[in-house]
């Protein structure tokens, strides 16, 4: 829908994320990494839960995938058994070049308590995380 059509515009492409991604490689290109010999057990037993939930899901297994793949390389993790897709938050964690200073719960970086004043401005919101422009935005950026 086109509300999230901006947000998607700046996801890898599937083509970017098949080549990157071991579970999208040929057999042979496992050959290129012979200090990882589980790597490959691993990729065959993530291709064999995909295919099971698409044809259990009745869903296109190259859809999934590409979801799996955004999800593996974008979301924030929860929990050990949770993650999430926080566009904000995967925005600024893909920028080519850090433009924020991250502060969870007041320390930038660390967990320490309530969140407080920073380096570049101010949390506004006690017990939670915020990104501080290091530098000055325009209207609109």
């Amino acid at each position: 829908d086109e509300f999230w059509q901006a947000y998607r515009a700046v996801w890898p492409s599937e083509s970017v994320l098949q080549q990157i991604l071991p579970v999208h490689w040929p057999e042979s290109r496992f050959q290129e990494f012979p200090k990882m010999p589980r790597l490959q057990a691993q990729v065959a037993s993530r291709r064999q839960l995909l295919s099971e939930v698409a044809e259990k899901k009745n869903l296109d297994i190259e859809r999934l995938t590409f979801a799996f793949d955004l999800v593996s390389t974008r979301a924030v993790g929860a929990s050990i058994d949770a993650c999430a897709l926080i566009p904000g938050v995967d925005l600024a964690n893909h920028s080519p070049k850090a433009n924020t200073d991250l502060s969870v719960a007041g320390t930038p970086g660390l967990r320490s308590g309530r969140a407080t004043v920073l380096g570049h401005g101010k949390i506004w919101e006690h017990g939670s995380a915020g990104l501080v422009a290091a530098r000055d935005l325009a209207a609109g950026e």
